[in-house]
């Protein structure tokens, strides 16, 4: 053997070498992760998997690994980056299915903490749905996903069913407080007639600046209310801000009718029965802009009413199940009923109804009840 033989064998071995040093390194420093998770110290975890994943991004051993440490700590938008690249950059089917299943939780857990936008936190619990259903095609013996995909939709109907309620009595009041705006109106109007009669009469009208000051307290609480209403929603979804934008338009105008009459007031106090007519009737012309918003406001909600029958009619139509259907899907519920029973005790992945049970505390709108499941995710 030449010494360029001797050379070119020494460096194939050195490279071998290397390789295996690395392997054995990135095995090791995934053991150190995986003690750093069973103690709790998840952001160890975390830093001990980065570090393989610097050497090796496609180890999806420690993309999944670090998902679940991002996982305990509630980060779980970069929980479901790091599934999603761990099931993608997989080749196990029993690693990809762990990473769906653990994926849809992360969705779950995300759409939990988007109650204040109900709209996303509805979207997060359909991608879990989306991710269960892709675990039962891979694991079709994994009654949990079954289970969880039930959870979910029973999140959303109820989230639905509650939206829609709160809608209905946002709707009632603004009925109520437009009936009270005419009836200010209406009063407004017929201070004014009896300003302008006092004016041509040149009677005393001590009496009539009494009637518009009270007139001015009850328009006062009717704009706190409008006002209150108009802030008491923190949805950030297209549709309730343009609502807002509407109440808050009413709450606009009640507060330029209670500036008015308040100038109305100062003109009687001083005799200056002219200027009071004035701003009596600009009062009344703001109060009934304020009851035009809520009218277009009430209107636009009544279109979207419509829209969505209609919607709903024809998503109903084009999936009406037959009769076959139906005894099919109640099979099926009693058969996955009966996995449920015969589920272990130690199985591997977190369920939904954990998930619930422990954030239902802080839910006191929007918690879903749910039987609880003693379930935990692996840590390797």
């Amino acid at each position: 053997m030449n010494a360029k033989e001797c050379s070119l064998l020494l460096t194939i071995l050195f490279v071998l070498m290397t390789g295996s040093v690395r392997a054995k390194s990135a095995k090791n420093q995934i053991s150190e992760g995986n003690v750093q998770y069973q103690q709790g110290n998840y952001e160890q975890a975390v830093e001990a998997y980065e570090q393989v994943l610097r050497e090796n991004p496609k180890n999806s051993e420690a993309q999944f690994n670090k998902a679940n440490a991002l996982y305990r700590q509630k980060e779980f938008d970069a929980a479901i980056d790091s599934y999603q690249k761990a099931a993608v950059q997989s080749k196990n089917t029993d690693l990809i299915s762990k990473a769906k299943y653990n994926l849809g939780n992360s969705y779950f857990n995300r759409g939990l903490k988007q109650e204040n936008d109900p709209q996303k936190a509805i979207e997060s619990f359909e991608s879990g749905i989306d991710c269960w259903r892709q675990v039962q095609q891979l694991r079709p013996d994994n009654p949990a996903a079954a289970r969880n995909i039930e959870v979910a939709r029973l999140t959303i109907q109820q989230l639905k069913e509650l939206l829609e309620q709160q809608k209905q009595q946002q709707q009632q009041q603004q009925q109520d407080l437009q009936k009270q705006f005419e009836e200010l109106k209406d009063k407004q109007q017929d201070l004014k007639n009896q300003t302008q009669e006092a004016q041509a009469q040149q009677e005393e009208n001590e009496q009539l600046e009494k009637q518009q000051s009270e007139l001015n307290e009850q328009t006062q609480q009717a704009m706190k209310q409008i006002q209150q209403m108009a802030q008491s929603s923190d949805d950030p979804s297209q549709q309730v801000q343009q609502q807002n934008q509407k109440l808050q338009e009413a709450a606009g105008q009640m507060e330029q009718a209670v500036g008015s009459q308040q100038q109305a007031k100062e003109n009687l106090q001083q005799s200056r029965l002219a200027d009071a007519v004035d701003h009596q009737d600009k009062a009344a012309d703001h109060i009934q802009k304020a009851i035009d918003a809520l009218k277009d406001k009430q209107g636009d909600n009544q279109q979207q009413q419509s829209d969505d029958q209609t919607d709903n009619q024809q998503e109903q139509g084009s999936n009406q199940p037959s009769q076959q259907d139906q005894a099919q899907q109640k099979q099926d519920a009693q058969s996955q009923q009966q996995q449920v029973e015969d589920q272990k005790a130690n199985e591997a992945e977190a369920t939904a109804e954990e998930i619930l049970n422990k954030e239902e505390q802080n839910r006191e709108k929007r918690r879903v009840l749910i039987r609880s499941q003693r379930n935990v995710e692996r840590d390797w």
